[in-house]
């Protein structure tokens, strides 16, 4: 087999949802799934027609693998399911499940309490790193096309994987591949892709270059056991996802030793540690979901006796070529020492639990200054908009007495149309107050209005909105600050 190396670069959130519910708190993966992969490379080579997209696809020849975080070159691994700390305490020390004593024999004074839902990287020889994976949340509405606003009883949490970090995954492919269709589907993968969740919007825009990556480092454990277990052990780790069928074709959490990869040997379930997992696939070319799958947890250790086997990696199980089944043979780091089981490898320290996949991306913006003028400019608005509230109230409560009368109420209405369609506030000025042509100026309307002397009134009020001795000129607030006058004068006049 052959492997291609990949690294992915999210130049924006990453949606990857765990479950197919569209209730309740919604998470995201914190790897992405070979299928996404897959997926790009269908859009671009998929046809119904042409033998290569059966050979790519469906033919088991191509095997799309997870992407798992990428940390100062090396690819993380989820941290082992048999891997237990003391309750209540740090991960400064760890301990293998296989080789911890059973409950019943108390002999070790704390209570072991499982690690999970983290990554991990080889720092030394004895020592390893823990990877968080860093994450956005956020809360989006659908939109009413039809109100032109947010939609009643439609409002949803998003959490996704933060731009800006690194990923790396492999597409293995079998010795026999025809060259060309390598050649394409490398270049079907590589460049700007769209993955995820609301790709469409916002969310799920990665970049995908074809580069050499360092495997994740561990060696093999050359002399497996397993507490009170004599004879020849194996331990199967879970790199990827797995699914198992049973003779009846129906999905199961048990596995047979010879769905492993080893015939003649037996799973002891005893010294196994399995997590498992639920979840209804997405067919984005036919738009529905797929019949839910069950599987067993990326993670999971298998212990089995009776057998050996020299191979370090194997593919196992059902929808490999979407990243499931692929497994590691006795990988040093569930090797233990002592009567207690005390693991190998220990983390290097608290603080390491902090470190990040996270990079710089050209698509995040780090300047502060945007930022900066973006808040000025907020600033600078509300201060304009509690100005014009304040000069328009008081024109309304000392002069309403003023304007009484349903006709004012409709040349109000005259005034606020002629302020939304002028902006300038020299046209405006010049339709309203021009000698001869300004709406108040002649007809009906100059007759009224130079009555009690209300366009006195009003050019006052027009006044505040001119260039003031001090320079400041607030010239361009004039037509909303008409618009806002009109629109309450007008209550006020039909109230009365």
């Amino acid at each position: 087999m052959k492997t291609l190396q990949f690294k992915v670069t999210l130049l924006s959130d990453v949606i990857i949802n765990q479950r197919a519910a569209t209730e309740g708190n919604q998470k995201t993966l914190d790897f992405i799934p070979g299928n996404a992969f897959l997926g790009v490379a269908a859009g671009q080579l998929y046809k119904d027609t042409n033998d290569d997209s059966f050979i790519l696809f469906h033919s088991g020849k191509v095997r799309f693998g997870d992407a798992h975080p990428l940390v100062d070159g090396k690819r993380a691994l989820k941290v082992p399911a048999a891997w237990f700390f003391p309750k209540g305490k740090d991960k400064s020390n760890l301990f293998v499940h296989h080789g911890m004593p059973k409950p019943d024999e108390n002999k070790i004074d704390f209570q072991p309490k499982q690690c999970r839902d983290s990554f991990i990287v080889k720092s030394t020889d004895n020592t390893v790193e823990e990877v968080e994976i860093k994450k956005h949340f956020a809360i989006k509405s659908a939109y009413d096309s039809d109100k032109r606003r947010s939609e009643d009883a439609k409002m949803y949490g998003y959490e996704s994987l933060q731009a800006g970090s690194q990923w790396c995954f492999d597409v293995v492919v079998d010795d026999d591949l025809n060259t060309d269709l390598e050649e394409k589907l490398i270049k079907a993968l590589e460049g700007k892709k769209r993955v995820g969740r609301s790709s469409t919007a916002q969310y799920g825009l990665v970049e995908i270059k074809e580069e050499k990556n360092p495997d994740y480092g561990f060696g093999k454990w050359s002399q497996p056991k397993a507490r009170g277990i004599e004879g020849n052990l194996v331990f199967v780790y879970a790199e990827s996802r797995l699914i198992f069928f049973d003779k009846y074709g129906q999905p199961t959490f048990k596995p047979a030793a010879e769905q492993l990869g080893f015939p003649g040997g037996k799973i002891c379930w005893d010294m196994s540690q399995i997590r498992t997992f639920q979840y209804a696939p997405y067919n984005n070319h036919r738009q529905t979901r797929d019949v839910d799958r069950l599987g067993i947890e990326k993670g999971s250790v298998f212990c089995i006796t009776g057998t050996s086997c020299p191979d370090t990696e194997k593919w196992v199980g059902s929808y490999q070529n979407e990243g499931f089944g692929k497994v590691l043979i006795n990988p040093e780091f569930l090797a233990y020492n002592g009567n207690n089981g005390e693991a190998k490898y220990s983390f290097a320290n608290e603080k390491a639990k902090n470190k990040t996949s996270e990079v710089s991306s050209p698509s995040i913006q780090t300047d502060d200054k945007p930022v900066i003028e973006y808040l000025k400019k907020q600033k600078l608005q509300k201060e304009n908009q509690k100005f014009i509230y304040e000069k328009v109230n008081a024109f309304v409560k000392e002069n309403t007495g003023s304007f009484k009368g349903e006709s004012f109420a409709s040349q109000w209405g005259t005034i606020r149309s002629l302020a939304m369609q002028f902006k300038d506030p020299v046209i405006l000025k010049d339709k309203i107050f021009k000698n001869n042509e300004g709406y108040l100026m002649h007809g009906v309307a100059a007759e009224k209005w130079n009555e009690c002397g209300r366009i006195a009134l009003l050019k006052k009020f027009v006044s505040i909105f001119e260039k003031d001795k001090d320079g400041n000129n607030k010239e361009h607030l004039l037509s909303e600050a008409m618009i806002n006058l009109a629109a309450e004068m007008a209550k006020k006049c039909r109230r009365d």
